[in-house]
């Protein structure tokens, strides 16, 4: 479902925005999850993402010759309430690598999201953001 909605939200943006203004800019937040490495316990999640990055794909091969443009933001663990859907031995090894055993600050992402409707790639090929709190030196 996850994937089907994203299609329809694109398709009807498209046919109603980005058209008649001859092109667009999609920015999709992926997941840093989605490797590499592959994050493990998360198939779910990471399916839906897969899925979603590769529509993006698919609709630059149909729509970037007529103005489509498409950004990707792919962060890693972030401090918010999504957080509380994981298993509590999952975030605390994620925490134990991270540098202070922090996370990204929801900030941290919105900024590479903004710096991507400011930057449109000029090219119809998936431009990939990907964001990751520091680790630690003896991660």
């Amino acid at each position: 479902m996850n994937v089907r909605a994203s299609h329809i939200l694109i398709t009807e943006t498209w046919k109603r925005y980005f058209r008649p203004n001859q092109g667009g800019h999609v920015i999709a937040v992926l997941s840093a999850a989605l490797g590499p490495p592959l994050r493990s316990h998360m198939t779910p999640y990471l399916v839906a993402k897969r899925g979603l990055e590769t529509l993006l794909e698919a609709a630059l091969a149909e729509l970037g010759s007529s103005g489509l443009r498409a950004s990707a933001v792919r962060p890693g663990y972030t401090d918010t309430p999504m957080l509380g859907s994981f298993h509590p031995h999952v975030l605390e090894a994620a925490r134990a690598r991270m540098k202070d055993g922090k996370f990204l600050e929801a900030d941290a992402v919105a900024d590479v999201i903004v710096r991507c409707l400011n930057n449109p790639p000029s090219e119809s090929a998936l431009e990939t953001h990907i964001i990751e709190p520091l680790e630690s030196s003896h991660g």
